[in-house]
């Protein structure tokens, strides 16, 4: 496998990786009665999400600002 294909393979490991953290640590359900209600996570606890991931070296810094600038871009919608 070349370099090339090994640092794509990488890096969508590294996003897939970075996309179930966020999902299984910002998701909050809150109980009442029969009834599930998910609030979704906020902009900013994504953003801390994706900063972290960065700090940890679980993501490049090209990543994090790819992801960051879709973040961003979705909340705007």
């Amino acid at each position: 496998m070349s370099t090339t294909s090994t640092n794509m393979s990488t890096s969508r490991i590294r996003l897939a990786a970075l996309l179930l953290l966020c999902a299984a640590a910002t998701g909050c359900a809150i109980h009442e009665g029969d009834e599930r209600h998910v609030n979704p996570p906020t902009l900013g606890a994504e953003l801390t999400d994706l900063q972290a991931a960065l700090d940890e070296g679980v993501i490049t810094e090209q990543e994090h600002a790819e992801i960051k600038r879709r973040l961003i871009r979705a909340q705007s919608r």
